[in-house]
C-alpha cells in the first residue's frame, strides 16, 4: 500500500512539474512526447517555427532532465549529423539528477578542500574557486526544484 502511494505521488510531482513548464517548452516536450525519437528538424517541422526558435527549449528540456539525446542520425536534407531526443521516464530521471547532484556536491567538496588545504593561493585564485562554490550551490538549487 505505501509503495503504491509513493509511485502516487512521485507521479503527481512528474506530472505538475510538466504542467508549469512555460509555454514554448511544454509544447517542445509533448512534441517529442507525441512523436518518439525527434530532432530539433523534427520539432520545429510540427510546431511551425525555425529550428532555432527552439533549441534554446531542447537544452532547458534537457538541463531539466526531461528529455536525452538519443541517437545522432544524418540529415536527408543537409547531410550532416543531427541529434534525436526522446523523453525520460521518471525512474531515469531521478537517476539522472542523483547522479548530477553527486558529481557536483563532489566538485565543490573538492574545491573547498583545496582552498582549506593550501595556504598559498592569492586572493584573486581564491575569489575565482568561490566564485565557482557559488555557481554550483545555484545549480544544486535548480537541481531541487526540478526533482
Amino acid at each position: 500500500m505505501n509503495f503504491q502511494i509513493s509511485l502516487y505521488n512521485r507521479n503527481e510531482a512528474f506530472l505538475r512539474i510538466i504542467n508549469n513548464l512555460p509555454k514554448k517548452r511544454k509544447e517542445v516536450y509533448l512534441t517529442i512526447q507525441q512523436h518518439k525519437n525527434c530532432t530539433l528538424e523534427k520539432i520545429a517541422r510540427i510546431l511551425k517555427c525555425r529550428p532555432s526558435d527552439i533549441s534554446g527549449r531542447v537544452t532547458e528540456l534537457k538541463k531539466c532532465f526531461l528529455i536525452k539525446e538519443n541517437k545522432i542520425l544524418d540529415s536527408q536534407r543537409t547531410g550532416n549529423s543531427i541529434t534525436s531526443y526522446i523523453i525520460l521516464n521518471e525512474d531515469e530521471r531521478i537517476d539522472l539528477v542523483n547522479k548530477h547532484y553527486i558529481l557536483l556536491r563532489d566538485e565543490k567538496d573538492k574545491i573547498i578542500n583545496d582552498i582549506n588545504k593550501y595556504d598559498n593561493l592569492s586572493k584573486e585564485s581564491k575569489k575565482i574557486l568561490l566564485l565557482r562554490v557559488d555557481k554550483i550551490n545555484k545549480e544544486i538549487k535548480a537541481l531541487k526544484k526540478v526533482i
